[in-house]
């Protein structure tokens, strides 16, 4: 077919010369009317989806809106201790330690050895999750372990506390107890002779300059066992139950630094004196103070120590003035630690 010159008239009037037919002129512009609609077509879809897409966009934000609602709910609900952090005396009811940042000191320590903490049958390694996403942070189940401690709040009271299950709870306690005692258990120790003196109270130093360790033991009531000989092994006398017995010491400043490990309740205070190791850390001359039923007398001569505690009346109906003075300095020291 022969080719013609075909004159195409534009929109603005100007005309220009095309060697196209004019049966594909004409198909040309079936397709550029085509693609028109095509785009009018999509553009009219692209609005639509632009105006879901900003509902959709609306709902999440309403949706992130009422996440931070409850979760500041749930913050709100679950126990805090940083609420307190501006307040020591209430730091120290429920944690023992004199203030906030003595509490963040305490877990700074632990911070990157707790990665470590086995709970139970269970073992966590830093940088893998196993089993099901912890409830509780580090720092709550320190602050839950403290609390416990400190209180002895019972474990269905702490889950409402803290919105955690009670089997959590007691699987949180026992493993941070365990933890923290091999963490913190060589802090407690007998300072050095020095540090003793340096930091000794004036009237200690007036009248037992050697004093090193003020020392008792304390009892602690424990369910009564189901064997007959343990329950004769943990019965105690003075505490007409079944105990548990502990030697604790302090310094003469009223530092904690020396406890044994626990005892039935029927161990004498010289077998625990004897077993626990207190004998050990006790240099020649040192003093040990206790109150007048603490007789270890001899299992501290052994060491070169020396007992300094109240004196028994045996014959006479009293005390004179020159022996009474020295009892009544001795039980001074000892109400006062």
């Amino acid at each position: 077919m022969a080719q013609a010159s075909v004159t195409v008239k534009h929109e603005n009037n100007r005309e220009t010369q095309t060697s196209l037919t004019g049966l594909e002129i004409e198909t040309m512009l079936k397709e550029l009317q085509k693609l028109k609609k095509d785009i009018s077509e999509l553009t009219n879809e692209k609005n639509q989806l632009l105006e879901k897409n900003a509902k959709l966009s609306e709902e999440n934000a309403n949706l992130l809106e009422a996440n931070l609602k409850l979760e500041h709910s749930l913050e709100n609900f679950r126990f805090d201790i940083e609420k307190y952090k501006d307040n020591a005396e209430d730091i120290a009811f429920y944690t023992g330690l004199p203030d906030y940042n003595a509490l963040l000191i305490c877990f700074d320590m632990v911070k990157d050895a707790a990665e470590h903490i086995e709970y139970e049958h269970e073992r966590t390694h830093p940088g893998i999750q196993c089993g099901r996403p912890r409830c509780l942070t580090k720092f709550q189940e320190f602050t839950l372990t403290l609390v416990r401690l400190r209180l002895g709040l019972l474990e269905k009271d702490l889950a409402h506390r803290f919105s955690v299950s009670r089997p959590l709870v007691s699987k949180v306690s026992r493993a941070w107890t365990r933890f923290l005692r091999g963490q913190f258990e060589p802090l407690i120790t007998i300072p050095p002779r020095e540090v003793l003196k340096l930091y000794m109270p004036d009237i200690f130093k007036s009248f037992y300059p050697d004093c090193v360790i003020i020392v008792d033991c304390t009892e602690f009531e424990m369910e009564k066992p189901s064997a007959l000989n343990s329950q004769s092994a943990c019965y105690s006398s003075y505490k007409s139950r079944t105990t548990m017995k502990a030697l604790l010491g302090i310094t003469p400043s009223g530092a904690l630094c020396f406890v044994s490990e626990l005892f039935p309740g029927s161990t004498s205070d010289k077998e625990i004196t004897a077993q626990s190791g207190l004998l050990d850390k006790l240099q020649p001359y040192d003093q040990v103070m206790a109150d007048k039923g603490f007789n270890c007398t001899d299992e501290l001569a052994s060491v070169g120590a020396e007992l300094i505690r109240p004196a028994f009346l045996v014959k006479d109906t009293q005390f004179s003035k020159e022996r009474n003075q020295p009892q009544q300095d001795c039980c001074q020291f000892e109400s006062t630690c």
